[in-house]
């Protein structure tokens, strides 16, 4: 029946026009998840360079108040074999003061590397996260084109026939 077919090929006409609608929408979405996650690795990465800027700091810091711990024993050493009892205490607390400083030294050090490693993770995951992302919009668009393509042969079929049938 030639009205069937000519609705038929009207609501056709309608799924195509939706579908491609749809499939705009769709990948545009996937656009901006893929500019989102971008963003952050950009972020992720000046996080991890500030990082790094901080953890050379907190070791140059460590690094000098190992001197200064190393000066100290020196002195309290030096001190002890005076075996003046006054240059003794004196040293004696110096060396405490900069055992404390060389303490704080090392927790800081230490934390500030942990941060690093934890920015480094945290870089890869979202590099693992835009890969992701990648080859979800890659085979989004490839599926949606496949099936659009799809359903407008069927439709260029339905219209064909449907000429064939006004022609005859």
């Amino acid at each position: 029946n030639i009205e069937i077919l000519s609705k038929t090929k009207q609501l056709y006409q309608t799924l195509l026009e939706n579908l491609q609608n749809v499939i705009n929408k769709k990948l545009k979405e996937l656009e901006t998840l893929m500019q989102k996650i971008e963003q952050e690795l950009k972020l992720s990465q000046n996080f991890l360079k500030m990082a790094q800027v901080y953890e050379k700091q907190r070791f140059a810091i460590l690094l000098q108040k190992e001197a200064e711990l190393a000066d100290a024993l020196s002195k309290e050493a030096a001190a002890i074999a005076s075996a003046n009892p006054l240059a003794i205490a004196a040293a004696t607390a110096y060396v405490a003061k900069k055992t404390n400083e060389f303490n704080i030294a090392k927790n800081e050090y230490n934390k500030a590397k942990r941060n690093r490693i934890n920015m480094e993770k945290r870089v890869e995951i979202v590099k693992k996260a835009s890969h992701k992302a990648k080859q979800l919009f890659e085979e989004s668009r490839k599926n949606f084109h496949l099936n659009f393509n799809s359903i407008s042969m069927k439709n260029r079929e339905l219209s064909s026939r449907l000429s064939n049938a006004n022609n005859t």
